[in-house]
């Protein structure tokens, strides 16, 4: 079933559409589980703009002769104005998509450990962490607009998650709500991919939640 999976894998990362009524419909279906929704969506545009690299090359460019991983690569280091630690992440995700389809991957480790070489001799401008006075202010202003939208805010500040990881909850998430507490079973809608049905990282449990109790 692996290689079955490798060779309908691409198929997710091109324009082809399977149609729910097709006998593979389920195996790609399954497929598309291996990553979260905002993974998915990140790999695949930045899949596209190395196809676009690649396609827009001359023909007579060296690229063209090389290995896809090498590829990757080469449409990594050329992109302009991005810190090494941005490209670092970019091979991260171009490595996780071409071993996921069966390509070639043996050129990211040694360009990867290039990049953090270079990362380690830059600044690094982390962003500004919301202070609990600021979250105050966003939640109270996002209540006056929709209190779902306060909920969201409230949520993702409460279980530092990602937003793709708030927008996929859905009621059946929360799996216990009172006054005092609330127990959220992410189940499989984090990032992480080496989840198993039972791992406690899954679970929270948030205290102080009156604010919230009527909405949940």
């Amino acid at each position: 079933c692996s290689s079955d999976l490798t060779t309908l894998l691409p198929l997710l990362f091109s324009n082809q559409i399977v149609p729910p009524t097709s006998t593979i419909f389920p195996l790609v279906a399954q497929a598309a589980t291996i990553w979260s929704k905002g993974t998915w969506d990140a790999r695949r545009r930045l899949y596209d703009r190395f196809q676009i690299f690649i396609h827009n090359l001359p023909n007579n460019n060296i690229v063209h002769s090389l290995r896809v991983d090498t590829q990757a690569c080469a449409f990594v280091a050329q992109l302009p104005n991005l810190k090494s630690s941005t490209r670092i992440s970019y091979v991260s995700h171009l490595k996780a998509v071409l071993e996921a389809v069966g390509d070639p991957i043996a050129d990211f480790p040694i360009f990867s450990k290039a990049l953090r070489i270079a990362a380690a001799g830059e600044d690094i401008n982390q962003a500004i962490p919301l202070i609990p006075d600021h979250f105050i202010i966003i939640f109270q202003r996002a209540q006056e607009v929709n209190m779902y939208l306060a909920l969201a805010i409230w949520l993702a500040w409460k279980t530092a998650s990602r937003w793709s990881d708030i927008v996929s909850l859905r009621r059946q998430n929360f799996i216990h709500v009172a006054e005092d507490e609330i127990i959220i079973h992410f189940k499989n809608l984090t990032k992480t991919t080496k989840l198993s049905p039972f791992d406690q990282r899954t679970l929270v449990v948030i205290h102080q939640v009156t604010p919230m109790i009527g909405i949940c």
